[in-house]
């Protein structure tokens, strides 16, 4: 029998193998150990003078606002407070302990968009607006949302300005009607087509606007008008029904549901 097929030898040499990934493993947790040392004995101080906190510590809102502030991690106040008693709340709904930093991230911490931008400072107000434009909202659609709080928003919006209509429905993923979503109409305009053949030399713009429909028309010295944006609302009915009803001839349009809790 041949000294590699004997099942002693091949034990004898696992065993070696183990032994030396054991002691390199060994050696690496012991380095780990003297870099991180350094740390765990400035704990206690850190703890005392706020650039540290411990999650689980009491008075968890005082505790991360002093550390926020400590750490230089926002220069707003109000984004200092509003972080400090999201966690408070969390905190005090949540009787499990935080194994890590890593459980921030879980959907108890989170904050709504509409509560980080009427109540955040600088850094909240930019990253909301910020996602809110990647999902298609705009700046100018913040008045339509105000309006919804008050009033009625109609389902239809009559443009009188021609003889098409746009309709549709808004359901949910299990089919049922949305109801009360804000829906935006918006003129699609090629880019060659900016001014047309009866437009030449523009002097200005005429602007019609209210909450539910922006018009905007180029006008040239001669008073011929084109039609350059147009921005109109809508809001879904009991029924998730919505419509645009007249309008013009040989345009494009592009409809997109708006709703402030999706961001």
């Amino acid at each position: 029998m041949s000294a590699t097929n004997n099942p002693s030898i091949k034990r004898n040499t696992e065993r070696i193998f183990l032994l030396l990934l054991t002691v390199v493993i060994s050696v690496l947790f012991y380095k780990m150990y003297l870099v991180l040392q350094p740390d765990f004995a400035q704990v206690p101080s850190r703890l005392s003078n706020g650039t540290m906190t411990n999650l689980n510590g009491a008075h968890p809102a005082e505790n991360m606002k002093l550390l926020l502030q400590k750490g230089r991690y926002f220069h707003d106040e109000k984004d200092i407070d509003l972080i400090s008693s999201t966690f408070e709340n969390a905190r005090l709904a949540d009787s499990l302990p935080v194994d890590n930093i890593g459980d921030l991230n879980k959907r108890q911490y989170s904050v709504n968009a509409q509560t980080a931008l009427l109540e955040g400072g600088e850094s909240f107000q930019k990253r909301v607006t910020a996602e809110r434009i990647a999902l298609g909202f705009s700046t100018d659609d913040s008045a339509i949302f105000v309006l919804q709080k008050t009033s009625v928003i109609a389902a239809v919006n009559n443009l009188q300005m021609g003889n098409h209509s746009i309709n549709g429905i808004i359901k949910s993923a299990g089919d049922d009607p949305v109801v009360n979503v804000i829906v935006r109409l918006q003129l699609v305009l090629p880019q060659d087509s900016l001014y047309s053949n009866n437009v030449e030399e523009i002097e200005n713009n005429i602007q019609q606007n209210s909450i539910t429909v922006r018009k905007i028309y180029a006008v040239d010295s001669l008073h011929h008008t084109q039609l350059q944006s147009l921005v109109a609302y809508t809001q879904t009915d009991a029924n998730g029904n919505f419509s645009f009803t007249n309008l013009p001839d040989d345009k494009t349009f592009e409809v997109l549901p708006l709703q402030l809790n999706s961001t």
